[in-house]
């Protein structure tokens, strides 16, 4: 009797109490243990970039750079002398010259990438008069400059270099000069240039002599790979 007394009350438990208590929002206990998480899962910060504490390493934002690169050309070129200095015998076109330049460009992000380089640079031809001139090849130019590799998409390339010319043959002197170019890559990493610039020289007894050049050459772009 009493054993059916209790089955009794257990049915009109589950039929009235347990409704009653998930209507109020009562939490029931449940059927069994609470899964255990899995000992690889990532917690917090981790499942999103490995890192507990969301920072970036610099080897993490330096991989996110484009790779330097290593910058040769070699060209000839034409100046144009825009005032003359009669008593240097000077003639309105100025000797014409062989280039080599030499850059380093920097790892970086964007289109204008930053570099420096040095170029080298003689004369082909005579120049002036016999007692007041050079003759070819004896004039010798250093020039240290700041680079910018520009990338213009679908193998073209511009640049911008402007550096501080050093004469160092026959006489001493110095300048300063600005360069625009454009470059054509035909290969991988190879192609053809033509830039003009402007340049100021200083010369003897405080002469000035300002020139404009076009230049026209061979060009290697070699990407140094990580």
């Amino acid at each position: 009797m009493r054993a059916a007394i209790l089955s009794g009350i257990s049915v009109l438990y589950l039929l009235v109490a347990v409704p009653v208590l998930e209507a109020q929002g009562t939490p029931l206990a449940p059927e069994g243990p609470p899964p255990e998480p899995a000992d690889d899962a990532p917690v917090g910060a981790d499942a999103a970039d490995g890192d507990a504490d969301g920072d970036v390493s610099a080897d993490d934002a330096w991989d996110d750079d484009e790779p330097a690169h290593v910058w040769f050309s070699l060209g000839a070129g034409a100046s144009l002398r825009l005032a003359k200095n009669r008593n240097f015998a000077q003639d309105v076109f100025a000797p014409s010259y062989l280039d080599a330049f030499g850059a380093v460009v920097l790892p970086g992000l964007g289109f204008w990438r930053h570099g420096v380089g040095l170029g080298v640079s003689t004369n082909l031809v005579a120049d002036g008069s016999v007692l007041v001139g050079v003759d070819a090849f004896q004039q010798a130019v250093l020039t240290p400059s700041y680079f910018a590799r520009i990338d213009l998409g679908s193998n073209f390339l511009g640049t911008f270099k402007a550096g501080i010319p050093w004469v160092i043959a026959p006489s001493a002197s110095i300048g300063g000069e600005v360069d625009a170019g454009a470059t054509w890559l035909f290969l991988a990493g190879i192609g053809v240039y033509a830039e003009v610039g402007f340049a100021l020289f200083a010369g003897g007894d405080g002469s000035v002599h300002p020139t404009a050049s076009g230049e026209l050459g061979l060009v290697i772009d070699y990407e140094v790979l990580p």
